[in-house]
């Protein structure tokens, strides 16, 4: 390819992980496209008509043989729309999607987009495999559409160092036989924060008294907004600070650099999320790369770290109920026992940093873009299936929170999401 457009936000997404992956994609295709001219299109969040019909007359006078979404905001039907009047009756560029987790909490922005998806080559690249089987569930394409490639990692931020493992020990005031769970990224009802404090409370009262969980993030009041759940101000912060205890320490909202010694310095990441945004997961894969084992749910983009091989990632099972989408306490406990009773090696630890560049690293996501867009796709999906179409109503009837039925999740929701399981 000799020309690509690269379209994101105008400005940074106000997620921190969402910043690292459109900067990441950029630099991804910028390696694996080494001879193209490429071209990034800033987007404004909530744009006019006026103002994506000028963004598609730039992108129309760039002439590009692929327009590349890298960003999950803004949602691409204004620009979509305006691209199909700004070519008129010529073909549109091929349309490459990376599809983020947000993806279906914008089902009537996208069943807007059917006039173009069904007339103009188009690829989606999921960044997990059960975000594949969810966009199958929610749009009627052809297998060559939907891709896994995962997010890349910017190794340059997150790598291992056997020198910096005892050095970031030292720091953090660790002895050799003090055993240590993270979590790292957002502090919020989404991410299951409150049960993972809950689990490690009895974890210590039950197995291990020594163990111990640290927490790095910024909270948020969030809570679960699709199902209308919506806490007051502080609620998640004053539930965090009330735990914290020499075993049980926040250590607040931290750059790269920070993370990178903390990952270097702990034991095992852990995660128990279940968020319906939970495509792939940046906080554990920037773990990973430092050579850090994994404790995650078996939900969403979580499940694909097995890849990096069985001894460097636990999944636990998860189960959809019409209350809750959780892992069974007992489940949690049990792989964290076995997690804290193999503590690995500098030599594994370097074989899971290893494997995850390969996995995720942005050389490895280059080569894999490169590659899938030589192959040939065929031009058209074929529509939106009634999945989709009912989550669209669903958010027209009911935007505060469109996947309550009752007092807990609707038939629709567990339906889609199990896709995730």
């Amino acid at each position: 390819m000799k020309r690509i457009a690269l379209v994101r936000g105008e400005s940074p997404s106000g997620w921190t992980s969402c910043q690292s992956i459109t900067g990441n994609l950029s630099a991804s295709y910028r390696l694996g496209f080494p001879g193209a001219e490429i071209q990034p299109f800033g987007l404004h969040r909530g744009m006019s008509r006026h103002e994506g019909f000028a963004a598609a007359e730039r992108i129309f006078e760039f002439q590009p043989e692929a327009i590349s979404f890298i960003d999950h905001e803004p949602p691409p039907g204004v620009l979509l729309r305006a691209l199909a009047e700004a070519y008129g009756n010529k073909p549109l560029p091929e349309l490459v999607i990376h599809v983020f987790g947000d993806f279906s909490l914008h089902p009537n922005d996208w069943i807007k987009t059917k006039p173009v998806l069904t007339t103009s080559k188009v690829r989606f690249i999921c960044a997990s495999e059960k975000q594949c089987r969810l966009v199958h569930k929610l749009i009627d394409a052809p297998a060559e559409a939907v891709r896994w490639i995962p997010f890349p990692v910017n190794e340059s931020n997150f790598s291992f160092s056997a020198e910096e493992v005892g050095r970031s020990r030292e720091t953090y005031g660790l002895k050799k036989e003090d055993w240590v769970f993270l979590y790292t990224g957002r502090i919020s009802a989404q991410k299951n924060v409150t049960l993972l404090l809950n689990v490690f409370g009895n974890y210590l009262k039950q197995v291990d008294s020594n163990a111990q969980l640290w927490v790095a993030g910024r909270p948020d009041d969030l809570g679960i907004p699709y199902l209308g759940f919506k806490p007051s101000p502080g609620w998640l912060s004053s539930q965090l600070l009330a735990r914290t205890s020499p075993r049980i320490r926040y250590l607040g909202d931290l750059g790269p650099s920070e993370l990178r010694a903390l990952h270097h310095a702990t034991d095992c990441y852990i995660s128990l999320s279940t968020h319906n945004d939970e495509d792939f997961g940046m906080a554990p894969a920037e773990a990973a790369m430092c050579g850090s084992p994994l404790l995650l749910t078996n939900w969403g983009g979580f499940s694909s770290f097995s890849k990096i091989g069985q001894n460097a990632c636990s999944l636990v099972p998860v189960k959809i109920g019409a209350r809750s989408v959780l892992p069974e306490a007992a489940d949690v406990m049990k792989a964290m026992l076995l997690h804290s009773s193999r503590r690995p090696s500098l030599e594994q630890r370097a074989q899971i940093a290893a494997r995850t560049k390969t996995f995720c690293s942005i050389e490895a996501i280059a080569r894999q873009i490169s590659e899938y867009l030589q192959t040939p796709v065929p031009t058209g999906i074929r529509g939106f299936t009634p999945s989709f179409l009912n989550m669209a109503r669903a958010h027209r009837t009911n935007p505060a929170a469109p996947f309550l039925q009752g007092v807990g999740y609707s038939t629709l929701y567990r339906q889609v999401y199990e896709a995730y399981l």
